[in-house]
């Protein structure tokens, strides 16, 4: 009975832990079709409210502003290709991508900053394993660019078997980076679920 009055005084508990399952099924469910992507997206959003209560509740800013930055990359997101089509200008595509990419930055340090103070103030573990998961993603992201620009840079590519060959290369490590953000993501769901 407890555990229950706890569970409906802690909305944050169940967003955060749906939303990150979600974005999780939406993005397996993509390979079969790209329509499934919606779940994702619902999953994201509702991670973000998570995010918002949380830090309503706490008081902690930075979780606030982890929530705010979430909904604010997921509508620049949207709005972006949408605006560009709309008013059929490279520019605004080429400023928003830009934006896009600070935004991005902004919203990965309030993240990485909200699963740290997460972790410290509720003590829930699953905080603290998303937050290491996500530095070991940020390591492989720079990893797997490097090794592309590798690529990209020895090789001219005259056809598209050597292309695909020289892609296959990658293959373990983007193999192994999907691994790292699955985790990322349940560890996410995890620390929500912990919380009390």
């Amino acid at each position: 009975m407890a555990e229950n009055s706890t569970a409906k005084s802690m909305p944050e508990k169940r967003l955060g832990f749906l939303g990150y399952l979600l974005i999780l099924v939406g993005a397996v469910l993509m390979n079969f079709s790209p329509f499934f992507g919606v779940i994702s997206v619902f999953g994201f959003v509702l991670a973000a409210i998570a995010w918002l209560d949380l830090g309503g509740r706490s008081k902690e800013k930075v979780m606030i502003g982890n929530g705010m930055f979430m909904l604010v990359f997921l509508a620049v997101s949207f709005a972006l290709p949408v605006a560009a089509l709309f008013f059929g200008n490279i520019r605004i595509l080429v400023y928003g991508m830009l934006a896009l990419f600070a935004i991005t930055l902004v919203s990965l340090f309030f993240d990485l900053a909200s699963h740290l103070r997460a972790y410290r103030r509720f003590k829930a573990r699953g905080f603290l394993l998303g937050f290491t998961f996500r530095i070991v993603g940020i390591l492989f992201s720079i990893y797997l660019i490097s090794s592309l620009s590798a690529l990209l840079r020895v090789n001219s590519f005259s056809n598209v078997l050597e292309l695909t060959s020289a892609f296959s290369r990658i293959t373990p490590q983007v193999s192994a980076m999907a691994v790292v953000v699955v985790l990322a993501n349940l560890f996410s769901a995890l620390g929500f679920y912990e919380l009390r």
